[in-house]
């Protein structure tokens, strides 16, 4: 056991804090206890892991019962919102990210996704909004990446709940597209949804978690801290312009889908960038532009939303669309 804690405290950059390896440290506990005799003091062990793993669960958001099968450097990135079944299994040198579920294919059926080595399972690989729209409204959604590695990820993830007819995937193969090659011209949508990249470059990335982490006081020389302080791939993290271009190229793009979605909507992480956006889309002729606060704790984010269908067209919209039960 104490070796497997080394081995995930190194894997974690030496950092006691991070609460990915407080979450392994219950998990190998967990597991030791199996090899604990006499019976009497395994039960005693199995209490305390219990009462462990729903306090973990309950402070980091991740849960991550000992049945589960990991590999060796096994790297829990960020947390909250990671549910992992007991049925899964994990290789070598894979990563999970934050917003993560690996479930069940149905509760009946004991079967869950099993994964290689080097997997990074993380933002955008998930399908994380999909499946909550799906479980919580019984939406169904259309998803795109420009990456094959995320798409290939999202779609175990989508097979393995059972989710295939409510959930189609596709892949966006230019990337300096995000409507067009992934709308056909006789699709008709609710809402889109985006969560577009911050930073113009991976240096820009650096710079802004350096920022963050001096600002909470952890720019500590002696610690091991990550280079960046959240998690995600290169092309969900940068793109040329940043987030800024990303939004306003989202924004002309959709002029070209005007009728064929009833509302677009983006996050906007960067407050600096929601004006310019709201000013383009009314040049555009966007109808009911509007940017909506959120916050969770001290991270504070929006988003605007914006449709090109007057209210006689909306109404129209409903009537064919959405009706009443």
């Amino acid at each position: 056991m104490f070796e497997n804690i080394r081995a995930d405290l190194r894997a974690h950059g030496g950092d006691w804090a991070a609460q990915g390896f407080w979450v392994l440290l219950v998990y190998r506990f967990g597991r030791w206890r199996y090899t604990v005799r006499p019976a009497l003091l395994r039960k005693l062990c199995s209490l305390i892991y219990k009462v462990l793993f729903k306090f973990v669960q309950i402070i980091t958001g991740i849960e991550l019962p000992c049945e589960v099968v990991i590999g060796r450097n096994f790297v829990i990135d960020h947390f909250g919102g990671i549910v992992v079944s007991g049925y899964a299994r994990f290789g070598d040198d894979c990563r999970i990210r934050n917003g993560v579920v690996v479930g069940l294919k149905n509760v009946d059926e004991p079967i869950a996704p099993v994964f290689g080595n080097n997997v990074d399972i993380g933002t955008g690989a998930n399908c994380i909004y999909p499946l909550i729209g799906h479980r919580e409204y019984g939406w169904r959604f259309t998803g795109s990446d420009i990456d094959a590695t995320a798409l290939a990820s999202a779609r175990t993830i989508v097979a393995a709940n059972g989710l295939d007819k409510a959930i189609e995937l596709r892949r966006q193969d230019t990337s300096t597209q995000l409507f067009k090659g992934i709308l056909a011209a006789d699709e008709r949508f609710e809402l889109t949804l985006c969560n577009p990249p911050f930073h113009a470059s991976q240096a820009e990335a650096a710079s802004g978690s350096q920022r963050k982490w001096r600002n909470l006081g952890k720019l500590d020389p002696s610690r091991k801290l990550p280079k960046l302080n959240f998690g995600g791939q290169a092309a969900e993290l940068w793109c040329e312009g940043g987030e800024a271009a990303f939004v306003a190229r989202m924004a002309d793009e959709s002029v070209a889908y005007a009728k064929q979605v009833y509302r677009f909507s983006t996050l906007v992480s960067k407050g600096g960038n929601v004006a310019p956006l709201m000013a383009r889309l009314q040049r555009l002729g966007a109808l009911q532009v509007q940017a909506l606060d959120m916050a969770q704790g001290q991270k504070k984010s929006r988003f605007v939303t914006w449709t090109f269908l007057d209210a006689a067209e909306q109404a129209a919209w409903r009537t064919e669309r959405w009706p009443r039960s």
